[in-house]
């Protein structure tokens, strides 16, 4: 049985983050990753905040994020647009990148201070006992720890198994995200209606002035705003073209995935607060 001081579930950028604080103090320290790669299908999270930047800026690697973004004023309170540029800070600003680029970037530090991920495998449960935990895997071996982490979602297994809660109300919004092609133009940006919150823009663009200036083509992401609150399972693609036609008018029937591998399209909503925080 392999032993480490610490094995974290899940290999996204909380799991990443994490086991690169721990390398750094030089905590011997393992991830268990359930994707075949660190590859991500869909782009998700579409950036940094300030305060995430200096984190990153700290550990000497904010260069690496934002040689490959956008800097601009993202940050928001309650709707309302706060421009931070006169703030003390070195990272007066928000960074535009996708979150499959965030993740690479952040793997690629991870391999560079020779933490082990072991990708395509799961944990299927564990076993404590008074000097640390025993982690059964997918693949039936398993890894011997001192502490386990569940850095895996918001349905945490690990969260689920030891017994700790995740407190909290029913949501009351549901949301679509999706990544598509669409025959016709929509308006692009973020608006309000009477079904919600909405928007239309190009996966690929740059920041001009301030202003957002998409490609000429290439896959849309949409955001829509469900009109129940639906299932926590995977969306289907009639949902969304659904959903997206009366807030981009004439596109009814007009939406296809775009060429990711797999599902482009889930399902958001506001979580509950959890002690965890993973």
């Amino acid at each position: 049985m392999t032993e480490h001081a610490v094995v974290i579930a899940g290999g996204g950028p909380t799991g990443l983050m994490l086991a690169a604080e721990l390398a750094l103090a030089g905590v011997d320290v393992a991830i268990v990753e359930r994707r075949a790669s660190q590859e991500l299908v869909g782009s998700r999270a579409g950036g940094l905040h300030s305060r995430t930047i200096e984190v990153l800026d700290q550990r000497g690697i904010a260069d690496r994020f934002l040689s490959e973004g956008q800097t601009a004023q993202v940050a928001r309170f309650a709707g309302t647009r706060l421009d931070i540029s006169d703030f003390p800070t070195r990272h007066n600003y928000g960074l535009g990148l996708w979150q499959n680029h965030i993740e690479r970037i952040l793997a690629g530090w991870v391999g560079e201070l020779a933490v082990p991920i072991f990708h395509g495998i799961e944990v299927n449960g564990f076993a404590q006992d008074d000097t640390g935990v025993d982690v059964a895997l997918s693949n039936g071996r398993s890894l011997r720890a001192q502490y386990l982490v569940g850095c895996d979602g918001g349905r945490s297994l690990i969260r689920k198994a030891a017994g700790i809660a995740f407190p909290g109300s029913d949501p009351t919004t549901s949301n679509l995200i999706a990544e598509v092609e669409m025959a016709e133009t929509p308006e692009w940006g973020i608006h309000h209606s009477a079904f919600g919150v909405h928007s239309f823009g190009r996966k690929e663009y740059q920041i001009v002035d301030g202003k957002i200036v998409y490609a000429d083509r290439g896959p849309v992401g949409v955001l829509v705003t469900e009109q129940h609150v639906g299932p926590a399972t995977e969306p289907t693609l009639a949902i969304s073209a659904r959903l997206s036609s009366p807030h981009a008018g004439r596109t009814t029937g007009s939406i296809a995935p775009s060429g990711s591998p797999g599902s482009p399209m889930q399902r958001g909503r506001p979580r509950p607060t959890a002690r965890d925080g993973c």
